[in-house]
């Protein structure tokens, strides 16, 4: 429970590489947002050999700028950015995501350049499903 854990009412006591997968709610955004950085802030503080992951939407340009910005601004250290995009025609479904890596494995941009194109491709395959 990240909520009981920022708080200090469980201990922190990890140690070593880990993974830390964020996928916070993403309504209201702002919200989001502000716990979701203080919740990376304190992971890289208390643990700082782990790698976080932090899924998030795309809804615009404006948005998702204003995050990196913020993320930066935090120098939690080098952050790697993913995000995919796909078409899905007649639909209102979010079409676009990325999730940020902070303190991320050597091989995972390189493993990322190749494995993304072909799982958009997958994805785009199953439009109105």
């Amino acid at each position: 429970n990240s909520f009981a854990m920022a708080l200090g009412s469980v201990p922190f006591e990890f140690s070593g590489r880990g993974l830390v997968l964020m996928d916070p709610p993403y309504e209201p955004y702002n919200e989001y947002v502000a716990w979701t950085l203080s919740l990376l802030k304190l992971f890289r503080r208390q643990w700082p050999s782990s790698c976080i992951a932090v899924w998030y939407p795309v809804f615009d340009e404006r948005q998702t700028t204003s995050l990196y910005h913020r993320v930066r601004h935090l120098q939690v250290g080098d952050v790697l950015v993913a995000e995919m995009n796909i078409t899905l025609q007649g639909s209102e479904a979010l079409a676009s995501s990325g999730v940020m890596f902070a303190n991320a494995p050597e091989e995972l941009e390189d493993e990322l350049a190749q494995m993304l194109p072909a799982l958009g491709h997958l994805l785009e395959q199953k439009q109105g499903t």
